[in-house]
């Protein structure tokens, strides 16, 4: 039988949050807290979410020390993630995450006949799925 396990990275929802650029969004409706959330981590450091959006690759990697840079990261994630704003975000992928699960679970013995079917293949593994932000395109 099929395994999934639904998953929510911090890092991972973080940074695919922060690479939001106005197009690569599946709704509106939470936009302006993605905004929000870039923002201030733009207050934070801008030199960490030109780090973590690749803003300076290739050329402007020269402007920053990197062992410097690295070390700054891990106090600053742990700021970050303490944020109201990325808790807003991180709540919101939750229940969007509650929902698929329960989709799946309920839809599981029809979905997995189909793809069964569709590819002739058995689906006896376990996958981990990672779930980033309802808003964005996954």
């Amino acid at each position: 039988m099929l395994k999934l396990k639904f998953l929510i990275d911090d890092f991972y929802l973080l940074v695919y949050t922060l690479n939001y650029n106005g197009k690569n969004k599946s709704s509106d409706k939470f936009i302006d807290d993605i905004v929000n959330l870039q923002d201030r981590v733009w207050e934070i450091s801008e030199e960490i979410f030109d780090f973590f959006t690749n803003r300076f690759f290739p050329e402007g990697v020269l402007n920053y020390d990197l062992e410097e840079l690295t070390i700054k990261c891990k106090e600053i994630l742990l700021q970050i993630y303490k944020l109201k704003e990325f808790k807003v975000i991180k709540k919101q992928t939750e229940e969007y995450k509650n929902g698929i699960e329960s989709e799946w679970i309920n839809n599981l013995d029809r979905t997995l006949k189909f793809m069964e079917d569709l590819t002739g293949l058995k689906f006896e593994k376990y996958f981990r799925v990672y779930i980033t932000h309802p808003s964005l395109k996954n």
